[in-house]
């Protein structure tokens, strides 16, 4: 082979192996509040929030995180609302084995656009946080 040849091959084998790692699918998250990558799906197997008007200005708030065996799941929900910028009005937390879900009504003020963030959290056997992951409603 001549050494014209073997720079031909070493260049489509570079394209080639190039092109293979660019179909690589990476799964990782930006959440909203400080902008770190974080892997998904190590211990959190599933995550909800709802937020659901009733009447009178008041919402349904419901959220809930289940994780694997082993682990202690979290959850804290805000109610949030719209004045320019997303801002928290309302705060609840909650830890449990394996699964834990909160269910509270908040007041709100008429006109005002409310939504619900989700922040669900597993906890291992230590107690040291492992996963965060992020849900809204609409």
């Amino acid at each position: 082979m001549s050494k014209n040849s073997r720079k031909a091959a070493a260049l489509m084998t570079a394209i080639t192996i190039s092109t293979c790692m660019l179909s690589i699918p990476v799964r990782a998250a930006l959440p909203p509040d400080n902008g770190s990558i974080s892997i998904q799906n190590i211990a959190i197997l599933s995550k909800t929030s709802r937020m659901s008007p009733l009447s009178n200005n008041q919402y349904s708030c419901y959220g809930s995180t289940s994780v694997l065996d082993g682990y202690t799941a979290g959850i804290k929900l805000e109610v949030q609302v719209y004045d320019g910028i997303w801002r928290t009005v309302k705060t609840w937390s909650t830890t449990d084995i394996e699964y834990c879900d909160i269910s509270e009504v908040y007041t709100g003020k008429s006109g005002n656009q409310y939504r619900l963030k989700a922040t669900h959290y597993a906890y291992n056997s230590s107690g040291s946080l492992v996963e965060t992951l992020y849900s809204y409603s609409n």
